[in-house]
């Protein structure tokens, strides 16, 4: 058998039922006792912003007999890299070459790349190619100067 409920119960329901996706109008967080009134939504932080693309599979049966999988790249292996993970394997590299060296070589400002390798934040991908360009000068006179240095005695 089933049971109804009067309007006076889903009333009561509705009223005593709180939204935990929004924030009490101070600011504070949602609870029986004080989700009254007006509400605002949560503030929302975005991590990463991530570009995707599409893989078409070609099937050479529908294309014209001319073209085959391997002109059209359907051979080639599609490898997908974690972005955070190069990002930290980038400053790791910064931190180690220093970041005055690299900030000097890429024209950046020191405050701008200790940013990106102390406080991890994430910049745009000229940034990060000026930054492997300098990377690569500041590391190759490293090695450079190892080279010229007399064996100790």
């Amino acid at each position: 058998m089933r049971r109804f409920r009067s309007y006076e119960s889903v009333l009561h329901g509705t009223l005593d039922s709180f939204e935990v996706k929004r924030l009490c109008a101070d600011g504070a967080e949602p609870g029986p006792n004080t989700m009254r009134g007006l509400t605002i939504a949560r503030p929302v932080r975005v991590e990463s912003v991530t570009l995707i693309g599409k893989e078409v599979i070609v099937d050479p049966t529908d294309s014209d007999e001319a073209l085959t999988a391997e002109m059209l790249s359907e051979t080639s292996m599609i490898k997908y890299v974690n972005p955070a993970e190069a990002l930290d394997v980038l400053r790791a590299r910064v931190r180690e070459a220093g970041i005055k060296a690299v900030s000097r070589e890429s024209g950046l400002s020191r405050r701008h790349v200790q940013e990106f390798v102390n406080a991890g934040s994430t910049p745009q991908p000229e940034t990060i190619a000026r930054l492997e360009a300098a990377l690569s000068q500041v590391e190759e006179r490293g090695t450079a100067g190892l080279k010229r240095q007399p064996a100790p005695a």
